[in-house]
Parts: C-alpha cells; structure tokens; sequence
C-alpha cells in the first residue's frame, strides 16, 4: 500500500488518464498482518491527475474503507474484480461524482450494496442467485431514464468520417443546435475485461444503438462482439433499438459472410449510406427520427 501511496504522489498533478495497478499485493486479503487495505490517503497524490480508468483487479484487497476513492472526481470506470472484498464502509464510494462503471465481481460479498453507478458488475460473489447488471441478466433501463439519446458505434478507423458525416451534425458536443446526446468510443486505454464492460454499459444506457457497417467495421472484433450485445438486448427487451447503416461498397454477400451481421439481415431492414451528397440529409433526418421514436410507439414491422 505505501508503494502505491508514494508511486500517486510521485505522479501527483501528472496528466493521467488510465492507470492499471493489476495483480497487486495491496489489501490484508494477501495474508500478513502488516499489509493494510488501502486508505484515504493511497491515492491522495492524483487528485489533479485526471484519471478516468482504474484498473486494481486481482489483489488482495479485503475492504473498501471510507473516502478511499476521494480525490478521484473525473473517475468513470473503477474495476475492483478478483480481490478479496468482503466489506464495503460508509463513504466507500465518496468522491466518484463521475462513474459510470464498477467492476466489483470476483469477490466475496454476500449482499447488496446501493450505487447509483450506470454499470455494476457483481457477478461471481456470494449471493444465493441473485445478480446485478451482468452479463446475461443486465437490469433494464426505463425509456425516459436512459444517459444518451444514442450509442454509435463504429471502427476506430472510420472516426474522422463519422466525425465529419454524422457527429457534427447530431451530437450536442460539436454544436448547441444539435439534439443528441450521443456516446461514441473512449479515448482512452482500457484492457480487454473494462472494454467489454464499457461497450455493455453503453448499449443499456443508450435508447438507440446505431451501428455503422464498413468494412474496417467487419473487421474489428470489438465492433463484432458490440453487435452481438446490442442483440441481446433487443431479444431481453423484445424492441428493435438497433439501426443498421452500411457504409460504402459492401454487397449483400459480404455482410452475409460474419454471422454477427447475417442474422440481423435476414430479419430485418437496414439503411445504405447514400454515394449521392443530395441524398444524405434525408438519411440524418431518417436517424434523426428514429433516435427520437420511443418503442411504445414502434410498429410491428419494424421497417426502417
């Protein structure tokens, strides 16, 4: 812990945005007397480092003492996975104004705490069959309580296009006229694990699920593994909140080569980005309208 501690003052008022400390010794879990559980003063050093990702999964971390987090104020994703947590004190989480997810699975608690947290992962702790938020039993979000209007997802390769065609004209970042509040990929470094978990968090906090299919989409398996998540979720809330949009020259065939993308096809409609410029305002326009269309006023057909 007292490395931990001197490693954030050493960094202290540094510009960090993600810092993994995973397969630790911190905690009293790890078997001595003489290793404590992290404090409010471990990570006292990056109250001005900005970190929005913290990785501390696979340690010995037995319990969440008070104020621990509190210098933590732009913290979205917190994992805390395969520790040895036990018990969670009053004012565990003071401070983490802004998380978005919690990864708490793995560990040894044996009942449910209250967050107000997007995401909570619990899976694999010591309830008798009950689970939060994971992965084949995400909680359902009522329509009027979701955090963005719409998730577009997209290959990294494609940003600048999307930035260009769709995000300057809909999100409400690029411009007060806009209507959106749109979530689009992180920029910054998480592993594997935190990655699926913010890739789900976005899909059941998200009315609408816009995927743009290019080829450098097909080819990317985090895309491929977001189209499948956002299927599911269509399934659990038996709604179509996925729209499909292909971009450029892919044929029938092609998309019909990645089983992710074949069932979808099969059933239902999807839009084709117009090669025509005249023709792309009544695309966003046809966006537009079905980012706004709330489900209970959704046809039966389905139809794009």
């Amino acid at each position: 812990m007292a490395i931990t501690g001197n490693f954030s003052n050493a960094i202290r008022g540094s510009q960090t945005s993600s810092l993994i400390l995973t397969y630790h010794i911190m905690g009293s879990g790890f078997g001595f007397q003489n290793i404590k559980d992290p404090d409010e003063n471990t990570f006292s050093g990056l109250d001005r480092s900005s970190v929005v990702c913290l990785d501390l999964s696979h340690g010995y971390i037995f319990s969440l003492n008070p104020r621990l987090f509190k210098t933590l104020k732009e913290l979205k994703l917190l994992n805390l996975a395969c520790n040895k947590i036990n018990r969670i004190a009053d004012k565990a989480y003071y401070g983490l104004e802004s998380l978005q997810i919690l990864n708490i699975s793995c560990n040894l608690l044996g009942e449910l705490y209250n967050s107000s947290v997007a995401y909570v992962d619990l899976q694999k702790n010591h309830f008798a069959a009950q689970r939060l938020l994971c992965n084949d039993h995400l909680q359902r979000i009522e329509p009027d309580r979701y955090r963005y209007d719409a998730y577009f997802c997209f290959s990294s390769k494609d940003f600048e296009w999307v930035q260009n065609a769709l995000l300057k004209h809909l999100d409400t970042q690029y411009s007060d006229q806009n209507r959106f509040h749109l979530y689009s990929k992180e920029k910054y470094f998480v592993s594997r694990e935190n990655h699926i978990a913010i890739i789900q968090a976005a899909i059941w906090n998200s009315r609408k699920i816009i995927c743009l299919v290019s080829r450098h989409f097909l080819r990317d398996g985090w895309c491929l593994e977001a189209f499948s998540y956002v299927q599911s979720r269509c399934l659990s809330d038996l709604s179509s909140v996925l729209i499909m949009v292909v971009v450029g020259s892919l044929s029938q065939y092609q998309l019909m080569k990645y089983q992710s993308t074949r069932g979808f096809i099969q059933k239902q409609q999807y839009l084709k980005w117009p090669e025509d410029v005249q023709d792309v305002g009544w695309v966003l326009n046809k966006l537009s309208q079905h980012i706004l269309k709330k489900e209970k006023e959704r046809k039966e057909d389905n139809r794009i």
